[in-house]
């Protein structure tokens, strides 16, 4: 039980450096992290249906922020 909350402490904490880093690049409004917002860019008309739920949705407004 130990070793799944370690992990799922270290996963939280890596979640939250990215976050940071997209922040960093697109900027605070164009990053998109209420599920309620999220939510629309999580399916498409596609077959494939992936698991879980997406963490944020990055908005980026050049290239140069993509590459980043």
């Amino acid at each position: 039980e130990a070793r799944r909350r370690s992990a799922l402490l270290v996963a939280a904490l890596g979640a939250a450096a990215l976050l940071d880093e997209l922040r960093a690049i697109v900027g605070e409004p164009f990053l998109l992290t209420r599920p309620a917002d999220v939510a629309t860019y999580e399916t498409d008309a596609s077959i494939a249906r992936p698991r879980g739920d997406a963490l944020a949705v990055a908005l980026p407004a050049s290239t140069a922020e993509v590459a980043a």
